[in-house]
């Protein structure tokens, strides 16, 4: 969905924003879960297939958050990190390079290789570095691992910076997700 398409103007928008201020619904958890869900959906409307891998490495960069805050040896907690990279730019690898990669081996080799062809998730680089973040700043110290994962998801797939970024830092984002003061329209 594209920000200046009528859908996302005249359908998408106003009821995303008629939601999170509606006044039977209140607190800062129901309007997560309701932004969470607008924002699958603003995901899905591009390509709803994609949204299986999204919530793959929401679930893997989530256990790999936890695993590393209840590391105490910090060997351990390096460890895990390790395991986390080497997730997510396999993933980058895979769904960005691998059909390359594939085509110039057998180009470079003569060799004949059955083609490779995937396609590329609408936004994988924004939300793979975004968990990239995530699980830095979890190792580091500078954010605990969420309990909740839809906290998570959340940040991961907020529909306003999802396909187009920026990539925003975990530990700035946490206290907005948290923490923010709710106000509602009058």
């Amino acid at each position: 969905m594209v920000f200046s398409s009528t859908v996302f103007l005249f359908l998408f928008l106003p009821f995303t924003i008629i939601g999170y201020y509606n006044p039977w619904f209140k607190g800062r958890k129901f309007r997560n879960y309701f932004l969470l869900f607008m924002s699958m959906v603003f995901y899905a409307y591009g390509e709803p297939l994609f949204v299986g891998i999204m919530i793959l490495e929401i679930v893997i960069g989530w256990l790999l958050g936890k695993k590393i805050e209840l590391m105490q040896q910090q060997k351990n907690k390096k460890r895990w990190l390790y395991v986390g990279v080497f997730f997510f730019v396999a993933m980058l690898f895979v769904f960005k390079y691998l059909t390359f990669f594939n085509t110039q081996f057998s180009i470079f080799f003569s060799v004949s290789i059955p083609d490779i062809d995937i396609a590329l998730p609408i936004g994988i680089s924004f939300f793979t570095f975004q968990l990239l973040s995530y699980i830095f700043d979890v190792y580091y110290g500078k954010a605990k691992a969420q309990s909740n994962i839809l906290d998570v998801g959340l940040y991961i797939t907020l529909f306003p910076q999802l396909i187009a970024g920026p990539i925003v830092r975990y530990d700035v984002i946490e206290k907005q997700i948290l923490q923010r003061k709710l106000g509602s329209v009058k």
